[in-house]
């Protein structure tokens, strides 16, 4: 192998990627914490998730103020050997997407008190559903388009039949 990864990805892969690498970590790490609390301490994944959000807000904001300083215009700024563009329109939905599960975590935490289904899986889910709806619109490839499509679906797919216990859930789960 004459070459080194450093030569297929630059800087610029790595900081228009910030954001979704940001959610990923946290549904990750909130995924092993879950494991360790106890059981009154399970709010604590609804504050992980929430702080995810906003670091991956701050992320997009960073690729924002990255590129505003530097006098180069975020028109088309390709990564990952373009596969994967962003652009204004990206930029847009990325903080559609954060700021509607931003809402969506804080509005499921008494939900999920009150049906007595506080898991950090559900959290999880919504991060990796989320990086798959970031995916999809910076997707310049198909295969990262698809790549994000199936991410945000299966994701989806759990959530819909997450409470196990109820009828609706399953047999939503089951047509889904």
């Amino acid at each position: 192998m004459s070459g080194t990864i450093s030569q297929y990805f630059t800087g610029t892969d790595y900081l228009l990627s910030l954001p979704m690498v940001l959610l990923t970590l946290f549904a990750l790490g909130i995924l092993l914490i879950d494991l360790m609390l106890p059981r009154e301490w399970k709010w604590a994944n609804a504050v992980a998730a929430f702080v995810g959000v906003l670091f991956a807000t701050a992320g997009v904001w960073r690729i924002q103020t990255v590129y505003a300083q530097s006098g180069r215009n975020l028109t088309s700024q390709t990564a990952f050997m373009n596969s994967m563009l962003v652009d204004r329109f990206a930029i847009y939905f990325f903080y559609l997407f954060l700021a509607s599960t931003a809402i969506a975590i804080l509005m499921s935490v008494r939900y999920l008190e009150i049906e007595h289904e506080h898991h950090g899986e559900f959290y999880a889910l919504m991060l990796f559903s989320v990086v798959g709806m970031m995916c999809m619109a910076a997707g310049f490839d198909v295969v990262l388009i698809f790549i994000g499509l199936e991410l945000m679906a299966i994701s989806t797919y759990v959530l819909v039949g997450f409470l196990r216990t109820d009828r609706r859930s399953n047999e939503a789960a089951l047509k889904y």
